[in-house]
């Protein structure tokens, strides 16, 4: 009976003596749960670590603890939505424990959520609470793009004119009609928001009709326009003008002149003696400019004299189209 119960404390004492965890078991069950992003269940065997009799380790469980921390800050900024937040508190948190496989699929996703969503959908730092969250998307506004252009470009133009003159020459009086010509030539135009200056190069026909015959005057014209934009595409435009007189036609004509007050008669003036005359001006108008297009109309006025014996000033209303090449 003696030998009997020495065996039963034999064994029972061996069977508890095998069951029972060492410290050692207990810092291998840290670590792995560590390894594996379980910060909770690492804190916990730890701590029975510790009871065990397993020497203080300060450093791992420092590093629970701001593993822990950065896992909680970086789910709370994930649910928020606010990714790129969340993606620097998990990178954080993988740089303290590479082995994490959960914040590196929480990484991925952040990844795909940045590519995906628009970006007014991500949210400031401080605004983790739905609330914030939400005033803050009623402050933003998208910009506002610039309501006028700005660029520097050359072009043509070309159209019509109306043209006649203005007669104050003393005991030369008859009553000129409107001759119809045309003008074309090059454009460079420097535009600023909402201003521009535009200097032209053009041949202009201009004269007026007599008699049923049209006398033509061949100009070449340099305008230099100060243009104010009322919005995108209006303009309102001012500026003087210099022409040169090249070409006269015909070269003469006999026209009806009332010299006096109690009978007509008929005068020879030589147009071809115009010739080489210069004139300075000025012009007024409107349009419309487009990407490529510009639609315009302008008054030139001539102020000054065709000949010292030719009191006459040129009149001419023009329509333009004009294309830009380098807008």
């Amino acid at each position: 009976m003696k030998h009997f119960i020495l065996l039963l404390i034999f064994c029972t004492s061996s069977f508890f003596a095998y069951g029972q965890k060492t410290y050692q078991d207990y810092w291998n069950d840290a670590t792995r749960a560590f390894a594996n992003g379980d910060y909770e269940k690492a804190k916990i065997d730890y701590q029975s670590y510790l009871v065990m009799g397993g020497p203080s380790r300060v450093d791992f469980i420092t590093k629970v603890e701001k593993c822990k921390t950065l896992l909680s800050n970086a789910n709370v900024l994930f649910d928020a939505r606010n990714y790129s937040e969340a993606k620097a508190k998990y990178q954080e948190l993988i740089a303290l424990n590479p082995s994490d496989s959960n914040a590196q699929k929480r990484i991925a996703e952040c990844n795909n959520r940045l590519e995906t969503k628009p970006k007014r959908e991500q949210q400031s730092p401080q605004s983790a609470d739905p609330q914030s969250t939400s005033t803050t998307k009623r402050e933003q506004k998208p910009p506002q793009p610039p309501k006028y252009k700005k660029y520097v470009c050359f072009g043509i133009k070309g159209g019509p004119n109306f043209s006649n003159i203005t007669n104050k020459t003393p005991n030369i009086e008859f009553s000129p009609k409107i001759n119809t010509g045309f003008h074309s030539g090059f454009l460079f135009n420097i535009r600023k928001p909402i201003w521009g200056i535009q200097p032209e190069l053009l041949y202009s026909q201009q004269g007026f009709v007599i008699e049923g015959s049209k006398i033509n005057f061949h100009y070449i014209t340099v305008p230099l326009m100060f243009k104010y934009y009322i919005d995108d595409y209006f303009i309102i435009e001012l500026g003087p003008f210099f022409s040169y007189l090249f070409a006269v036609a015909p070269n003469s004509m006999e026209i009806n002149v009332d010299e006096y007050d109690f009978y007509s008669t008929r005068a020879d003036i030589n147009f071809s003696d115009l010739k080489k005359g210069k004139d300075i001006g000025f012009a007024v108008g409107a349009g419309f400019e487009f990407d490529i297009l510009s639609i315009g109309v302008r008054y030139n006025r001539g102020l000054s004299d065709m000949a010292n014996n030719l009191q006459w000033k040129n009149s001419v209303f023009a329509i333009s189209l004009g294309i830009f090449f380098n807008k």
